[in-house]
């Protein structure tokens, strides 16, 4: 570390407090010593003065992969801002990591301001960074009002990213890439639906698949407001991970584009007697809410995006990029990509074991037999991401009823 940037770091302790020097992927980076913000054993970035969650690294890293298969794909010189920098963790490993050719950092709190300022000292590249300390939507209005433009924006906000949309939208550029984290999840899965639909405009529903409903409610409402700027979205990589919501979307220009876009736009429908579930393309309005199987009402959610969440060729790119970062091989993330790769070609709507099993009236049984005998029957089927008690398959809700039975009562023979 070069005296004057120790000098730099030095100066902040007098403003944040005890700082540590950490490492994440490829960068260095100084942060507020967290082992002070405890309660108990349990750590709350939140009350650093700075935040930092060590507990969304392997988000951090996904999204270091999508960045960079974005750049192969679409844009090898792509700029990036982001939106919402604190540290500047995700900016500086975008850098550093994706090689986007230059990054836009910024945090309304002059303490983050000033911690970016030295983090990217730290890593050498003051040079291909620019730093401001602005209101994110007054950054990105003063930025377009001098038609500065960004290949791709990150929004990674603590709670809702809905006060940025607007302005992000305005900002990225045709064919550019909008990327979007959403943490209150307690609105998007249904807990707080009166919430979600003062935010998102949508109703959510607390059940055994809510965690892609929420993926959806989100998608949906970015597409929305793209609508009315005539653009349209383009889901390229989705996924849902403990308490973070993240979506990855192309953005294209045109009325035409955006009218197909809203045609993607839908409603779930959901039995909660039977465990019926379907996705329905109607919006503005559902036409009808009885389920199909049984003579009870669905309950319904939306409108929310019914498209697919991934573009299947974009996840094998994702792929091969994390094959070539050998220093982020680890099983947790490896599993992660295996199993959104199968679920980007696998129908909508997941199923979960626990709910089966509650239906029926039977224990639970294990979703890896499950999978494995609707294969043997010729049948689609994978595990998702989304819950790890939860599958997807093309086939209908009599077969999988019917599969869980003759497992049961298998093993009860056997036993």
């Amino acid at each position: 570390m070069g005296a004057y940037v120790k000098n730099v770091i030095d100066n902040l302790r007098s403003v944040l407090g005890e700082l540590v020097e950490i490492r994440e992927g490829l960068i260095r980076l100084i942060i507020p010593n967290l082992a002070k913000y405890t309660q108990g054993k349990r750590l709350e970035p939140r009350w650093a003065p700075v935040f930092y969650n060590p507990l969304t690294t392997t988000s951090r890293d996904l999204d270091t992969l999508v960045v960079e298969a974005y750049r192969n794909i679409y844009n090898p010189k792509a700029r990036l801002c982001d939106l919402l920098s604190a540290t500047g963790v995700r900016g500086l490993r975008y850098l550093v990591e994706s090689r986007v050719e230059r990054v836009t950092l910024n945090d309304v709190d002059e303490r983050a301001y000033k911690l970016m300022k030295a983090n990217a000292l730290l890593n050498e590249v003051e040079d291909r960074v620019a730093i401001y300390n602005l209101d994110a939507n007054l950054l990105l209005n003063i930025l377009v009002r001098k038609r500065q433009r960004f290949d791709i924006i990150d929004i990674d906000p603590f709670g809702t990213p809905v006060p940025f949309i607007d302005s992000a939208l305005r900002t990225v550029k045709d064919g550019g890439m909008l990327s979007v984290t959403a943490t209150d999840l307690a609105p998007l899965l249904g807990v707080k639906s009166s919430a979600c639909l003062r935010k998102y405009q949508a109703l959510s529903m607390n059940t055994s698949f809510s965690r892609e409903i929420a993926v959806r409610i989100l998608m949906g409402y970015v597409c929305r407001q793209a609508a009315k700027y005539e653009l349209a979205i383009i889901p390229a990589f989705s996924y849902s991970l403990s308490h973070v919501i993240r979506i990855h979307i192309l953005v294209k220009r045109g009325a035409t584009r955006a009218n197909e876009s809203l045609k993607r736009m839908g409603y779930v429908r959901y039995c909660r007697n039977c465990g019926y579930r379907d996705l329905v393309e109607e919006y503005p309005i559902v036409s009808s809410k009885a389920c199909p199987r049984c003579p009870h009402e669905t309950s319904i959610a939306g409108p929310l995006w019914v498209g697919s969440l991934w573009d299947s060729e974009f996840v094998d790119e994702v792929r091969q990029v994390y094959r070539e970062r050998v220093y982020l091989h680890n099983k947790c993330l490896s599993n992660l990509l295996r199993t959104i790769y199968r679920e980007s070609r696998a129908p909508p709507l997941y199923y979960s074991t626990k709910e089966l099993s509650r239906i029926l009236g039977v224990r639970e049984v294990s979703p890896k037999e499950i999978v494995k005998r609707l294969r043997n029957r010729g049948l689609f089927a994978c595990r998702t991401h989304f819950d790890t008690k939860g599958f997807k398959t093309n086939a209908a809700l009599d077969t999988i009823n019917d599969l869980v039975l003759s497992i049961v009562e298998g093993d009860r023979r056997a036993a």
